[in-house]
């Protein structure tokens, strides 16, 4: 693979053969924005996340997303 500044990590790991999952935050993007203050606390982002980690070992998180061994987090701001 060339380095490219058009290269997402998504294409660059499709070409590694690996799955990734990218989600909007709570609050964020195109998901709903509930009170920051009341709802919106690391402790839900931390549930949230690892709740979608555990649907995706299982593959129950969509029928058309099959089941994975192993799941690994990689985040940015």
């Amino acid at each position: 693979m060339t380095r490219d500044r058009t290269m997402s990590f998504a294409n660059a790991a499709a070409e590694a053969g690996w799955a990734t999952l990218s989600y909007d935050r709570l609050g964020t993007g195109q998901s709903a924005h509930p009170d920051g203050t009341s709802v919106v606390q690391t402790g839900y982002e931390i549930a949230q996340s690892i709740a979608i980690s555990k649907r995706l070992r299982e593959g129950t998180l969509s029928e058309n997303v099959p089941s994975h061994q192993y799941v690994v987090g990689i985040g940015h701001c």
